[in-house]
């Protein structure tokens, strides 16, 4: 047995909306289609409002991942920089101390031929840049 579907508007002041599927009946009153029409439609909004909410924070979540990426390649770009840096910092002060260490042999060198030339006659006097190899191995008097 097929169900028959029927459906009927009544007019008048007391307006009302019926439809019947076999033995059964939905019938609504005008004034009770507002209230669901609108509920119908705060559902949908809400609906709309909430995938267009998850979407956003999908987005933002993203936007996070990507930013936190970025610092960290950032962060370890500056890491090797500071690294590399200090490297190059403790190579010049290496350096640096080496020269200060030559120039001092120098002038320790220059300080013994003046020391030694101080109790010679001026004929007899050494250069004061003659190599630490060439200087007569003699006590300093003092």
């Amino acid at each position: 047995m097929a169900d028959e579907v029927h459906g009927s508007v009544q007019g008048g002041n007391g307006e009302r909306l019926e439809v019947k599927i076999g033995t059964k009946s939905l019938g609504l009153q005008t004034k009770d289609l507002i209230p669901i029409l609108l509920l119908v439609a705060g559902c949908v909004g809400g609906y709309l409002i909430y995938t267009n909410l998850i979407e956003a924070v999908r987005l933002l979540y993203l936007r996070q991942e990507q930013m936190l990426a970025a610092m960290h390649e950032q962060r370890t770009l500056l890491v090797s920089e500071v690294h590399a840096a200090q490297q190059r910092q403790a190579t010049m002060e290496h350096d640096h101390l080496e020269q200060r260490a030559e120039d001092l042999a120098v002038i320790k060198n220059m300080l013994r031929i003046h020391e030694y030339n101080q109790y010679q006659e001026p004929g007899k006097r050494l250069p004061l840049d003659l190599a630490p190899e060439h200087l007569p191995h003699t006590e300093p008097k003092r």
